[in-house]
């Protein structure tokens, strides 16, 4: 019994094969014959390296040893053989070649004459000794691996010089290197023999002391604790790890006894906090669906197949009716939209793909549902992982309608304010931009205009519109143009709706202020002209002149029409960040017939708006250019006695001809000829911006300008120099113009223009 009460077998066991599943079990060395392979290897490794260390110590001894008798030989044998040298007597060297005859390690000795002839020669000489008669003028000694070459010069005291060389061989050397081995062998064998029976002897002592420790312990493992203690006596290693596993053992049993104590009341208390836990979180459950059904807002979780979860706001089902079985996001958005469903999964391919950032795709989502009369905003937040991976995302709907049907007004508002302050610096102008707006809207409606038409007008439209200060409706056209003229699609019907009701909301309050009688025609007299008209009077001018006088006063001075496109000028520059600009108006006291030129009038703020945004540089731009001046813009008329002319000049950056050869080729246009490259310009779509403003950029402005001046019976050019400035010309008969000019005007008529070279 353990000391819970339990048999060994309730224990929970664990085996030690448990502990390691899934890893196969190596098969291992006993103790035993682990300790007695150390020893014998030690032994072994002791015996080799003492060997070989005594072994090659002896060899480098007698290697010494022969080397130094070799010199010794050299040495006698050099002096005993002078004379025989000298006088080439053999005798003499024979008697000293007897004397070294009994030496065991001389292999072979040879005796050179002067003359190189071999005088002596014992035993058996190698070819390199016989071949050593000459090449050394001192002792050399050559170790080769089985001998010693000495070779000496013989010196007689007569003159002659001989040449001794004699081998000395190291068979005996190598003879007493074999025997220290066979010897250093022997003594291994028995150390081996003695070392191994003594590692037996105490590795089976220590196998059976510890066999009894490991099935004690395995008992343990098994979750056994009914087992004895070892009783181990010894006061060594062994002994101390019998004693600590009887103390273990002891331990293990009251700790398990108070592990079960506590665990009982552990499982109570956890029981209880569950109950309250569960309670707690049921009721917060309630009040998070109280939430989510009060609120205005949808929200709702996706995971990464856009699949929602079943927590959602009750509101949904009110926007967007029941959510579709399969609990799919993209079909649930096409219950009441199709096309979204479409975009949702492509923007959402994109999401998951994660080859860009996570932020820049999540904004690629739809963002905007129309429901009915609702217009709903959608947001997403992305919900990641701790390693940055998405997992879910939270979806939030709102209606914006109010707020949008809110900023709509007061966007409309702010246009209408602009609008009155236009009008009350010019009531006449306000009036014309109302009659005229009138007209483009109720064509555009019609519907009876071609693509290029429709784009002309819109693009009129817009810019007149923003000029007299309506933001929103320029911005509404501005959509428009883009969807025309990008996309290629017509424009659909409820697009012409909303532009037609949007205008009459905007002019239903402005149609008292500006009644349709203030575009009839109006006298409109100078104080000079009238004090020109009294002095006439004074002097008694003919009746003829005075009546010429009066009927010119009939026709409209080209002066209110230059000034109003000097305002629009100044206002642009300002709202484009290029003010201080100077405008000059120069009508030089032009008065023409207004009938048959409004469409002409009206489109010459398509220069104005081209010389602001195009032409005219910003301060910082024209003081890097090096012009110091403000930007100027210069508005003409002029009367000759053959033609009516109408310019817009400034100073600014000039036509990039380049950038219009570009556009035009890009249009299908061929531009070989100067004229042709000029007439370029005024094609409809040849633009030198790469993406259009609300201002300009879209390459139908000129083409406005142009399609009105020929209509009318006049012609256009242009003239420009980069970084000097550009000028275009308008010009028509004098009849066609059914224009005046006193005198007295042609004579005060502005400075000569600037010259400009044709086309760049």
């Amino acid at each position: 019994m353990t000391p819970s009460g339990r048999e060994p077998s309730e224990l929970p066991a664990v085996r030690p094969s448990q502990l390691k599943a899934g890893r196969p079990r190596r098969r291992t060395l006993t103790i035993a014959h682990q300790l007695g392979l150390l020893i014998v290897g030690l032994q072994l490794v002791l015996v080799v390296v003492l060997a070989a260390y005594f072994g090659d110590r002896q060899v480098k001894a007698m290697s010494t040893r022969l080397r130094t008798k070799a010199e010794t030989f050299a040495a006698l044998v050099t002096t005993q053989v002078r004379s025989a040298v000298a006088f080439d007597d053999r005798e003499t060297a024979r008697e000293a070649f007897d004397a070294l005859g009994g030496d065991p390690d001389l292999s072979g000795i040879v005796l050179f004459a002067s003359h190189g002839q071999i005088l002596e020669r014992r035993g058996t000489p190698s070819a390199l000794a016989l071949r050593a008669s000459h090449g050394v003028s001192a002792l050399r000694v050559f170790e080769m691996p089985d001998r010693l070459l000495v070779v000496s010069p013989v010196q007689s005291l007569e003159g002659p010089r001989g040449m001794l060389a004699f081998e000395l061989t190291k068979a005996n050397l190598y003879d007493a290197r074999h025997a220290t081995i066979r010897a250093a062998l022997l003594v291994s064998v028995l150390a081996l023999a003695l070392s191994g029976t003594l590692a037996s002897l105490i590795a089976r002592s220590f196998a059976r002391r510890l066999r009894a420790i490991a099935a004690v312990a395995s008992r343990v493992a098994a979750g056994d604790l009914s087992p004895q203690a070892v009783s181990d006596e010894r006061e060594d290693e062994i002994g101390s790890l019998a004693n600590s596993v009887g103390s273990m053992l002891e331990q293990l049993r009251r700790l398990i006894a108070d592990i079960e104590r506590q665990a009982e009341r552990e499982q109570a208390r956890l029981e209880a906090l569950v109950q309250q836990r569960t309670a707690e979180l049921a009721s917060r459950n309630d009040d998070l669906r109280r939430v989510l059904d009060t609120v205005d807002q949808g929200f709702l979780t996706i995971d990464r197949d856009a699949r929602m979860s079943k927590e959602r706001s009750a509101i949904l089902a009110s926007w967007l009716g029941a959510a579709p079985d399969s609990a799919l996001f993209p079909e649930y958005l096409a219950q009441v939209a199709p096309a979204l469903r479409l975009e949702f999964e492509l923007a959402w391919g994109q999401v998951l793909a994660g080859l860009l950032p996570l932020e820049l795709t999540i904004e690629q989502l739809p963002r905007r549902l129309s429901v009915d009369a609702r217009e709903l905003e959608i947001a997403y937040k992305p919900i990641c992982d701790s390693s940055g991976r998405l997992e879910r995302v939270l979806v939030v709907l709102s209606d914006v309608t109010a707020v949008l049907e809110r900023a709509r007004v007061e966007a409309q508002e702010r246009d209408l304010l602009n609008l009155f302050s236009r009008v009350l610096e010019d009531r006449a102008a306000g009036a014309e931009f109302v009659w005229e707006a009138d007209q483009i809207v109720a064509r555009l409606v019609q519907g009876d205009e071609d693509r290029a038409s429709t784009l002309r007008l819109l693009h009129t439209l817009k810019g007149n519109a923003a000029l007299f200060g309506l933001d929103s409706l320029a911005a509404f056209c501005h959509a428009l143009e883009n969807q025309l003229a990008e996309q290629g699609s017509e424009l659909p019907l409820d697009a012409l709706e909303r532009l037609r009701s949007s205008w009459q909301r905007t002019t239903a309050k402005v149609t008292e202020f500006i009644a349709p009688a203030e575009r009839e025609a109006s006298i409109a007299v100078s104080e000079a002209e009238h004090r020109e008209y009294l002095e006439a009077v004074r002097r008694g001018a003919p009746h003829a002149e005075l009546l010429t006088r009066a009927q010119d006063w009939c026709l409209e001075p080209t002066e209110l029409r230059l000034r109003r496109l000097c305002r629009q000028a100044e206002s642009l520059a300002a709202r484009l960040g290029k003010a201080p600009l100077e405008v000059r108006v120069e009508s030089n006291g032009v008065r023409m017939d207004a009938e048959g030129w409004l469409d002409v009038w009206s489109s010459l703020p398509h220069l104005i708006r081209n010389a602001v945004d195009h032409g005219v540089e910003t301060a910082t731009e024209r003081a890097a250019a090096g012009k110091g001046e403000p930007a100027q813009i210069a508005l003409r008329t002029r009367l000759t006695a053959q033609e009516f002319s109408i310019e817009v000049e400034d100073t600014g950056r000039g036509v990039d001809w380049s950038a219009v050869e570009r556009a035009a080729q890009r249009r299908g246009l061929v531009c070989r000829t100067r004229e042709e490259l000029a007439a370029a310009l005024f094609a409809d779509g040849v633009s030198t911006r790469e993406a259009a403003s609300l201002y300009s950029g879209r390459g139908v402005g000129t083409a406005v300008v142009a399609a009105a001046v020929r209509s009318s019976g006049g012609t256009i050019d242009v003239e420009s120099v980069m970084g000097q400035g550009t000028r275009f010309r308008m010009s028509w008969p004098a009849a066609r113009a059914k224009a005046t000019a006193p005198e007295a005007r042609r004579r005060q008529s502005a400075a000569k223009p600037l010259a400009y070279d044709r086309v760049g």
